[in-house]
């Protein structure tokens, strides 16, 4: 996946605006919004960054393969998560 959908692809997951996360990086909306439109090349300087404000999507932005239990994740796990809360209308059965 390109830099720039990993990078909107965790704003989105917070579902904060590019301004937002531009501030809570220390980065320009200019420049977030160029890389995440591809029409800028993501720097060294931006995936830093997003990886002190975003410690646990250091591994996925880098590639490298995650493990359970390192701590690390990615928006689409998340999202799954998400996804599979219990809504608490759920119901058990129960021996009686």
């Amino acid at each position: 996946m390109e830099e720039g959908k990993k990078i909107r692809a965790i704003r989105e997951l917070f579902g904060i605006s590019r301004k937002d996360f531009s501030d809570r990086i220390g980065i320009s909306v200019n420049t977030i919004t160029s890389i995440e439109l591809e029409r800028m090349k993501c720097s060294i300087e931006v995936l830093r960054a997003v990886q002190r404000s975003y410690p646990q999507f250091a591994k996925w932005l880098n590639e490298i393969p995650l493990e359970e239990g390192d701590g690390q994740t990615s928006p689409e796990i998340e999202e799954a998560r998400d996804r599979l809360k219990p809504t608490g209308t759920d119901t058990e059965s129960r021996s009686e």
